[in-house]
């Protein structure tokens, strides 16, 4: 049986929806393993870089990213981590910020490639704190994968903080111990806070971090909650505290009709929100 063929045009014309949307069933395409090599040279083409942000060959890649990713190839971790480096020397951040969820999408296969490249000082914080937030969303896709999760970003925080002095890399790690509700690690994200190798735009104070932690109780009550300024919206309610907690792999949009009711935001939304906290934080120091 002559095998399907997989190219830019085919998987570009396929119908593409946010990150945090149920995907396709590549499968049901007709795109199955026998097509890993293609899809790794599509989804890591530079070529995508060179027109507007929804360019075809940008579309296609994104689908052979995702299609890599639920066949479990974890033979495109390594090539996918290394194009995250070019996506921040192109300053792409939509495909970087859709490489947060992907990357975390291969399963615990993936854990070791995404634990040596956190670990690799030659690259730059923004590259690396892309496969923080990876192991976070394997750790929310896969709750069985959680402990293993935490001691990874654990240790990692520990070689930041005590040897590399990275305040950003230090406030990505921390924001993501914090989303995944990590208490074990409460005394060394205490040290981090108390030496002040954290910009806490990017992951609030230690107040707020004992509050998601559950050591100390909430007594500020939020008088106007249509305001939003950042600070820890997406911990409480997360679905670590409560298993209904709607999961952003679904396919309908969440409804929050209930006041109370708080969205459990995705590494991709996490990370543009550090994005708007770094440029507030500079247009300060103006």
């Amino acid at each position: 049986m002559k095998k399907s063929l997989v190219t830019v045009h085919t998987l570009a014309v396929l119908p593409l929806q946010d990150v945090s949307r149920a995907w396709l069933n590549y499968r049901k395409r007709g795109i199955g393993p026998e097509h890993t090599g293609e899809l790794i040279r599509i989804a890591t083409d530079s070529a995508q870089f060179d027109d507007e942000w929804n360019s075809e060959e940008m579309a296609a890649a994104t689908h052979a990213m995702r299609a890599l990713a639920q066949m479990k190839a974890t033979e495109a971790v390594g090539p996918l981590l290394q194009f995250v480096g070019r996506c921040y020397l192109e300053n792409c951040d939509d495909v970087a910020n859709e490489l947060r969820v992907v990357l975390g999408r291969f399963g615990p296969g993936a854990l070791p490639q995404l634990e040596s490249y956190l670990a690799d000082t030659s690259e730059d914080s923004g590259p690396r704190g892309v496969a923080v937030d990876a192991i976070s969303e394997l750790a929310d896709h896969d709750p069985s994968q959680r402990d293993a999760c935490v001691a990874i970003l654990t240790r990692q925080l520990e070689r930041t903080f005590e040897k590399e002095r990275d305040k950003e890399l230090n406030s990505i790690l921390v924001d993501c111990l914090l989303y995944l509700e990590a208490v074990e690690a409460a005394p060394l994200i205490q040290r981090v806070y108390e030496s002040g190798q954290i910009d806490e735009d990017i992951a609030g104070d230690w107040t707020d971090a004992q509050v998601v932690l559950g050591l100390i109780e909430d007594d500020e009550e939020d008088d106007d909650e249509d305001e939003d300024d950042g600070d820890w919206q997406g911990y409480p309610g997360s679905r670590w505290e409560n298993p209904e907690a709607p999961r952003w792999n679904e396919p309908a949009a969440p409804t929050w009709s209930d006041p109370g009711a708080i969205p459990n935001k995705s590494p991709k939304q996490r990370a543009e929100e550090r994005a708007k906290a770094r440029k507030k934080q500079k247009r300060k120091k103006k």
